[in-house]
Protein backbone atom coordinates (compact mmCIF):
# COMPACT_ATOMS: atom_id res chain seq x y z
CA UNK A 1 0.00 0.00 0.00
CA UNK A 2 2.97 2.51 0.77
CA UNK A 3 4.40 1.49 -2.58
CA UNK A 4 1.26 2.58 -4.24
CA UNK A 5 1.42 6.19 -2.37
CA UNK A 6 4.97 6.67 -3.09
CA UNK A 7 4.30 5.50 -6.64
CA UNK A 8 1.83 7.76 -7.39
CA UNK A 9 3.37 10.55 -5.69
CA UNK A 10 6.04 10.05 -7.86
CA UNK A 11 4.37 10.29 -11.05
CA UNK A 12 2.70 13.16 -9.59
CA UNK A 13 5.79 15.32 -9.33
CA UNK A 14 6.91 13.66 -12.69
CA UNK A 15 4.21 15.67 -14.61
CA UNK A 16 4.19 18.38 -12.21
CA UNK A 17 8.23 18.82 -13.60
CA UNK A 18 7.41 18.09 -17.18
CA UNK A 19 4.59 20.70 -16.94
CA UNK A 20 6.62 23.37 -14.93
CA UNK A 21 10.06 22.92 -16.53
CA UNK A 22 9.26 22.07 -20.30
CA UNK A 23 11.13 23.71 -22.26
CA UNK A 24 10.04 25.36 -25.94
CA UNK A 25 11.30 23.06 -28.80
CA UNK A 26 12.86 26.44 -29.98
CA UNK A 27 14.84 26.83 -26.83
CA UNK A 28 17.83 25.08 -28.04
CA UNK A 29 18.13 26.87 -30.95
CA UNK A 30 21.44 27.29 -32.51
CA UNK A 31 22.95 30.46 -33.35
CA UNK A 32 23.52 31.85 -37.11
CA UNK A 33 24.34 34.78 -38.63
CA UNK A 34 21.51 37.44 -40.04
CA UNK A 35 22.80 36.75 -43.26
CA UNK A 36 21.83 33.16 -43.50
CA UNK A 37 17.83 34.40 -41.96
CA UNK A 38 17.59 36.57 -44.87
CA UNK A 39 18.74 33.80 -47.74
CA UNK A 40 16.87 31.34 -46.44
CA UNK A 41 13.87 33.97 -46.08
CA UNK A 42 14.53 34.68 -49.94
CA UNK A 43 14.36 31.38 -50.75
CA UNK A 44 11.07 30.85 -48.97
CA UNK A 45 12.35 28.16 -46.56
CA UNK A 46 11.69 29.53 -43.43
CA UNK A 47 8.15 28.15 -42.66
CA UNK A 48 7.91 29.79 -38.63
CA UNK A 49 9.43 32.53 -36.83
CA UNK A 50 9.25 34.00 -33.53
CA UNK A 51 10.44 37.72 -33.13
CA UNK A 52 11.76 38.93 -30.07
CA UNK A 53 12.89 42.70 -29.32
CA UNK A 54 16.52 41.99 -30.12
CA UNK A 55 16.52 38.22 -31.26
CA UNK A 56 14.69 35.97 -34.26
CA UNK A 57 14.35 32.41 -33.91
CA UNK A 58 12.87 30.60 -36.77
CA UNK A 59 12.65 27.10 -38.50
CA UNK A 60 14.60 25.35 -41.11
CA UNK A 61 14.64 21.92 -42.52
CA UNK A 62 17.97 21.50 -40.23
CA UNK A 63 16.24 22.32 -36.99
CA UNK A 64 15.61 25.73 -34.81
CA UNK A 65 17.98 28.30 -35.56
CA UNK A 66 18.81 31.99 -33.50
CA UNK A 67 20.14 35.39 -34.84
CA UNK A 68 19.97 38.49 -32.99
CA UNK A 69 19.06 41.74 -34.63
CA UNK A 70 21.02 45.58 -34.33
CA UNK A 71 20.07 47.78 -31.56
CA UNK A 72 17.63 50.27 -33.09
CA UNK A 73 17.54 49.56 -36.17
CA UNK A 74 13.36 49.36 -37.10
CA UNK A 75 14.44 49.59 -40.87
CA UNK A 76 16.03 46.11 -40.64
CA UNK A 77 13.21 44.82 -38.82
CA UNK A 78 10.38 45.76 -40.67
CA UNK A 79 12.23 44.44 -44.30
CA UNK A 80 12.87 40.63 -42.57
CA UNK A 81 8.86 40.93 -41.47
CA UNK A 82 7.99 41.72 -45.14
CA UNK A 83 10.69 39.21 -46.10
CA UNK A 84 9.43 36.50 -43.86
CA UNK A 85 5.68 37.18 -44.42
CA UNK A 86 6.43 37.37 -48.41
CA UNK A 87 7.90 33.91 -48.25
CA UNK A 88 4.54 32.27 -46.77
CA UNK A 89 6.81 32.21 -43.23
CA UNK A 90 3.83 32.23 -39.92
CA UNK A 91 5.71 35.28 -37.77
CA UNK A 92 4.70 35.64 -34.31
CA UNK A 93 5.97 37.19 -31.09
CA UNK A 94 8.44 35.47 -28.80
CA UNK A 95 6.93 34.43 -25.68
CA UNK A 96 7.43 35.81 -22.19
CA UNK A 97 9.53 32.98 -19.90
CA UNK A 98 9.03 32.43 -16.45
CA UNK A 99 11.59 34.25 -15.38
CA UNK A 100 10.67 37.37 -17.28
CA UNK A 101 7.19 37.29 -15.59
CA UNK A 102 8.33 36.51 -12.23
CA UNK A 103 10.52 39.32 -12.40
CA UNK A 104 8.01 42.13 -11.92
CA UNK A 105 6.07 40.84 -8.91
CA UNK A 106 9.59 40.06 -7.07
CA UNK A 107 11.10 43.46 -7.41
CA UNK A 108 7.53 44.57 -6.48
CA UNK A 109 7.60 43.24 -3.16
CA UNK A 110 11.66 43.61 -2.91
CA UNK A 111 11.64 46.82 -0.75
CA UNK A 112 8.93 45.56 1.29
CA UNK A 113 10.84 42.55 2.28
CA UNK A 114 13.69 44.83 2.60
CA UNK A 115 12.10 47.11 4.91
CA UNK A 116 10.53 44.53 7.01
CA UNK A 117 13.95 43.38 7.75
CA UNK A 118 15.28 46.90 8.81
CA UNK A 119 12.40 47.20 10.85
CA UNK A 120 13.11 44.14 12.71
CA UNK A 121 16.67 44.72 12.90
CA UNK A 122 16.22 47.92 14.69
CA UNK A 123 12.86 47.17 16.98
CA UNK A 124 15.63 44.15 18.11
CA UNK A 125 18.22 46.87 18.71
CA UNK A 126 15.70 49.03 20.16
CA UNK A 127 14.07 46.25 22.98
CA UNK A 128 17.67 44.20 23.17
CA UNK A 129 15.82 41.08 22.18
CA UNK A 130 14.10 39.20 19.22
CA UNK A 131 11.19 36.99 19.98
CA UNK A 132 11.75 36.65 23.64
CA UNK A 133 15.71 36.02 23.38
CA UNK A 134 18.77 38.06 24.17
CA UNK A 135 19.25 39.71 20.45
CA UNK A 136 23.14 39.85 20.90
CA UNK A 137 23.49 36.10 22.34
CA UNK A 138 25.65 34.01 20.17
CA UNK A 139 23.22 30.64 20.81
Amino acid sequence: NTQKVLLLWNSFFEILKRLVLKRPEYASAQEVSLSLLRSAAQHSAVPKAFIGGSEIIFATRDGWKKTYLPPNSPGIHSDLLELLTRGGCNVAALPETLLSKLATPFLTALPFVYLALVYRILKGFHSGSIDGEDFFSSK
